[in-house]
């Protein structure tokens, strides 16, 4: 074993060895601070239940098996690549006999089949396609890992190698070969099933239309466990005499880093398959016309790519442009909920969306947009509770027709833009008045999904007076069980996020993990719901506060509750 005073610099050797050698370690270099074993991994059991069409995304790269230019020939190489929906990414998994699986390509019409090439049993082998025949070095063995990733086993090396990304590769067109198991992120893969009808012929990109012509639920679902970039791009003062809130410094004005690809690396090789990327707009606007400063759309950009061409699934959303009357009155640009203030916010409405729309249209399924966040009555007594049905469904008719300029800006740019799926939420973003919300009309067909927030149940996750309601009981999975069903009753064919949750630090670890468990697991298993957790840095405990929702060290690049963030991803698979 390594003494804890060591295990620091020796990590550190480790890694730097890793890149420069490919993913061959007996070591683990797991950044959470919960494991380091100094020995190979030992893997055991093995799903036979897996018969079916798949992708295949490694957990480092969070780029997808593929047949290089979607060939038919033998020896084909099999490579990494974005995701682009294509039948060069869909393998076909026929289930032979103890605990063996023919992983079969789907663009030869399962003619070939992944091969360990000249049946060697030595690291670094490459991977190709070749006529199927049964042989021991085409069939694998799938192992679940308790990230809810896959150990992809070959049956050749006598289950003590598996598929590899070699040598850490994040690029388009690195290879897989086959490598001595040790359980590093480079050797772990998530299969996403491939909907009826999704499948699109053609060779390997990067960009170009959206492939997947699945339902909303699905597809929603398939977003699985998201993270928060919480208080980054979303921060922001309308003080403007505070000058390191203003330009790119407010990426950093509450008090997190700016943001590196690094960190964004670390939640997707975690297994987070989604990215929420909140970004506040109207402190960036240069003149009248609602003219996004360039520089602040660039850097977005960046951000939004540190995930993309990671293979994640990004929500990119206009975060805390809702302002009150007396701020737009002032000159804060922005828009208001009222009806006295809807001509001018829906003018702002359209020219951010627009610009924003414009700069993506070439981004494929993988980017959301969220039209509105959490949109209320902002300085309003009734701000976040409306005690009446009434004045609920007028501030949400209004709403609807906000969005629907949204939608209709979005739509009008074009490219992918014309079909991208789209987040709406309800007053507040509360689950609270979905009853009296309605989607706006869309030209687009299914493509529209329901986005709300629940940091819930609010007396364990929110609510702190002396750190009470520390426990997470059957009651509590009550109220989850009547929020997700209530949103699900409501809009049962339409795809369903839960942008936001978390539950706050009150020195309470074990029931915080048992409520992301829960949480995750039954928005996903039984409502067909994804949720992202929200992570805004602050991670101690506190007796006080409700707001004490970080999750990850971005400045450490690790996690401060690995098992509270392992515990949600594993249980929305």
């Amino acid at each position: 074993m390594i003494k804890n005073v060591q295990k620091k610099v020796f990590l550190t050797l480790v890694t730097a060895l890793l890149f420069l050698t490919g993913c061959n370690s007996n070591f683990d270099v797991s950044v959470d601070g919960e494991s380091s074993a100094s020995s190979a991994r030992a893997v055991s059991g093995y799903d036979t239940s897996l018969s079916g069409s798949y992708y295949i995304k490694n957990a480092f790269s969070g780029l997808y098996l593929d047949v290089a230019n979607g060939g038919t020939d033998n020896g084909t190489n099999i490579q990494q690549y974005a995701y682009n929906g294509s039948t060069a990414q869909q393998f076909n998994l026929v289930y032979v006999s103890n605990g063996y699986y023919a992983i079969k390509t789907v663009c030869s019409g399962s003619a070939k089949a992944l091969d360990v090439w000249a049946k060697s049993t030595a690291d670094g082998t490459n991977i190709a396609t070749y006529t199927y025949s049964g042989g021991s070095n085409q069939l694998f063995k799938f192992v679940k890992q308790s990230d809810g990733s896959y150990a992809i086993l070959t049956k050749i090396s006598g289950d003590a190698s598996g598929l590899d990304d070699y040598n850490w590769s994040t690029s388009n067109g690195g290879n897989v070969c086959q490598w001595t198991y040790w359980g590093g992120a480079c050797q772990k893969w998530y299969l996403t099933a491939v909907s009826s009808g999704s499948s699109s012929s053609g060779s390997s990109s990067s960009s170009g239309s959206s492939s997947s012509a699945t339902d909303s639920v699905t597809f929603a679902k398939n977003l699985k466990a998201g993270w928060n970039l919480g208080n980054t791009l979303d921060a922001y003062s309308d003080d403007t005499s505070n000058q390191w809130c203003q330009g790119l410094y407010s990426e950093a004005c509450w008090g997190m880093p700016y943001t590196t690809e690094a960190m964004i690396k670390l939640a997707i090789s975690k297994g987070f398959t989604t990215i929420r990327i909140p970004v506040t707009w109207h402190n960036h606007i240069d003149d009248s016309s609602y003219t996004i400063n360039s520089t602040w759309l660039a850097r977005v950009k960046t951000v939004v790519d540190y995930a993309y061409n990671n293979g994640a699934y990004v929500i990119l959303n206009v975060h805390h442009d809702n302002i009150s009357a007396s701020s737009y009155s002032s000159g804060t640009y922005g828009y208001v909920l009222n009806s006295s203030y809807a001509t001018a916010s829906k003018a702002y409405l359209s020219a951010v969306w627009t610009q924003i729309a414009n700069a993506f249209a070439s981004y494929d399924e993988h980017l959301i947009f969220e039209l509105l966040n959490e949109p209320r009555n902002v300085g309003g007594s009734d701000e976040w509770y409306i005690s009446s049905s009434s004045t609920a469904s007028s501030y949400n008719a209004l709403i609807t027709s906000y969005e629907q300029t949204c939608l209709n800006a979005i739509r009008a740019t074009g490219g992918n833009n014309s079909s991208r799926y789209l987040l709406c939420p309800a007053y507040a973003g509360s689950y609270s008045y979905l009853s009296t919300f309605s989607l706006p009309s869309d030209s687009a067909s299914d493509k529209l999904l329901i986005s709300y927030h629940a940091y819930s149940p609010y007396n364990f996750a929110m609510y702190n007076s002396g750190y009470t309601d520390t426990t997470f009981d059957s009651s509590d999975q009550s109220e989850l069980i009547s929020i997700f069903s209530t949103a699900r009753n409501l809009f049962p064919n339409t795809g369903i996020v839960i942008g936001e949750t978390s539950a706050s630090n009150k020195d309470n670890l074990s029931a915080r993990v048992s409520w992301a468990s829960y949480f995750f697991g039954k928005a996903y298993d039984d409502y067909d719901c994804s949720v992202c957790l929200w992570d805004n840095g602050a991670y101690s405990a506190s007796s006080t506060s409700g707001e004490q929702h970080g999750y990850m060290n971005r400045s450490g690049l690790s996690w401060y509750f690995p098992t509270i963030v392992e515990a949600a991803i594993s249980a929305a698979q």
